[in-house]
């Protein structure tokens, strides 16, 4: 895993295994990912994923795909757990930067 992924890995693990809330909504983090079942993620047959994000003092729901960017080695590069087939970290670090890169992002005049 690159170097720069290990500490949003650790915070993400975090996340995971305490329950992490949104200080606001208090929901869990994970009952913030669509498609979900009985506040559970669950995996979406079009691989399209929906994703609340709180950014900028405000909700945003973020529409991301399940294509997860890899290294030339076929790795993934980001952010996920030693499970190897568990998606949602993943998806959370790809809605993250999708809402970031619109901060990031100035238009040419």
């Amino acid at each position: 895993m690159p170097s720069y992924t290990k500490w949003v890995t650790s915070q993400f693990q975090l996340a995971k295994d305490r329950y992490m809330r949104d200080v606001v909504s208090n929901e869990k983090i994970w009952e913030r990912i669509y498609p979900q079942q009985n506040g559970v993620p669950v995996v979406s047959p079009s691989g399209k994923y929906w994703i609340k994000i709180r950014f900028d003092g405000k909700e945003r729901l973020i529409e991301i795909d399940d294509r997860v960017p890899c290294d030339v080695r076929k790795k993934p590069i980001l952010a996920r757990t030693l499970d190897t087939n568990e998606l949602w970290p993943q998806l959370l670090m790809k809605a993250l930067l999708k809402v970031y890169s619109y901060k990031w992002y100035a238009p040419s005049a």
